[in-house]
């Protein structure tokens, strides 16, 4: 793990069902001579007087109540309720904002710790229970966060908790396996509570396999960054666009070294131009003297080139879509690993049998890596785990004989 990356830990809890927030009901009216309510407090309470004729001010999101006399109590209360109020962050995760999203700061580990949970009407809801700076990498103080901030919720169980690849993350486990183990809502003693992050693994498969260098994906990567370099260039390229007729709202995007996924965007959309790339080959002088510059063979890509894109393009979709597809957290994810994941490795077994050199090199590393984290063989059982089989079992669209197939 990067040390300078935060660390999602995702628990699916064993506790009772949840209900969304309620809209508030205020209790007193409204008066047009009063004094307007300056805080910011205010922004999510709402004042009342309640049976005793004691002030008081009702979280509009979670209906918890405090003192609310201003004279004797002041807003501190309200304002230090709402950070760590879950509905007030489950009302900001839905209107797409992470209210908690905050870079690393002194390379200290920043763990967000995320609860699963199902209401009575059966609709899934996710919620932050915690996130804190934590004093080192250590497994064991990342263990010990983590049972602190279950034990401050009252939760008395975790059915599974989801981490990335990391030594001090199993190191963690390890350390709540033994720590909760005699907890009331411990299921099957913990031995399943250990789930790997699936996204997580799929980065590490594609890594490694981009690590496989080709000129053809150089040359592609070095005309875009061409085309990006100025404001002028990027002018003109849209003129050779409109000249070929590519009709094509797709727009070019500059892949970054660190993250697969912006060279699978940045290929996807520059086969689309390849046209028009072309003809900036015959037209622009300053294109081809723009190789010469590295070792590209002195050349921009030709038909080659962009249909050794196009079939890495292709073969990286699947992985990009089951990102997508595992990331979700407004629906239910666990039922599609089986499904994503066999589909992936149908692809790489093909690709490894591949008479180009390029792609059989690419799945052959892919392979490897696939094969350490799901591959079968004698001690495949401690390469996932086998709950999330059981959920597939449990799908009422697949059962046990999808699973045997």
């Amino acid at each position: 793990m990067d040390s300078m990356e935060p660390t999602q830990l995702d628990i699916a809890i064993a506790r009772p069902a949840i209900r969304p927030p309620c809209p508030l009901q205020v209790i007193s009216s409204s008066n047009p001579n009063k004094r307007k309510l300056s805080s910011t407090a205010w922004d999510h309470f709402k004042k009342f007087i309640d049976e005793e004729g004691r002030t008081k001010a009702r979280c509009i999101y979670c209906r918890k109540e405090y003192m609310a006399d201003s004279k004797i109590y002041g807003t501190s209360n309200l304002k230090n309720h709402t950070p760590i109020c879950l509905e007030y962050l489950f009302n900001e995760l839905h209107d797409g904002q992470d209210p908690l999203s905050k870079d690393v700061e002194e390379g200290n580990v920043v763990p967000r710790t995320f609860t699963n949970v199902v209401d009575d009407d059966w609709k899934l809801h996710k919620r932050i229970l915690n996130f804190c700076i934590v004093d080192n990498h250590k497994g064991k103080t990342i263990g010990k966060m983590i049972e602190f901030c279950l034990e401050e919720w009252n939760i008395e169980g975790i059915f599974t908790l989801m981490v990335d690849n990391a030594s001090s993350n199993d190191i963690a486990i390890s350390y709540l396996k033994e720590a909760i183990n005699m907890w009331k809502g411990t299921v099957l003693g913990n031995e399943f509570v250990h789930v790997r992050c699936c996204t997580h693994i799929l980065n590490l498969i594609v890594i490694d396999g981009l690590k496989c260098h080709n000129k053809s994906i150089d040359r592609v990567c070095h005309a875009v960054r061409y085309v990006k370099a100025s404001p002028n260039r990027l002018q003109t390229f849209k003129r050779y666009v409109e000249k070929v007729k590519i009709e094509s709202k797709a727009i070019l995007y500059l892949d970054v070294a660190t993250r697969w996924n912006s060279t699978y965007k940045m290929l996807e959309n520059a086969v689309k131009f390849e046209y028009a790339f072309k003809r900036m080959e015959y037209e622009d002088l300053d294109y081809i003297l723009h190789f010469w510059d590295g070792d590209y063979d002195r050349i921009p890509p030709n038909e080659d080139d962009w249909e050794t894109c196009r079939k890495f393009v292709k073969f990286l979709k699947l992985f990009y879509n089951a990102t997508k597809r595992f990331s979700g957290s407004l629906y239910v994810t666990s039922n599609a690993f089986l499904d994503e994941i066999y589909m992936i490795k149908r692809k790489i077994d093909l690709f490894s049998r591949s008479e180009d050199h390029f792609l059989y090199s690419i799945a052959k590393t892919m392979k490897e890596k696939f094969d350490k984290y799901w591959g079968s063989g004698e001690d495949s059982s401690k390469k996932g785990n086998v709950l999330l089989y059981v959920i597939v079992v449990l799908d009422t669209q697949k059962k046990l004989d999808y699973l045997k197939a």
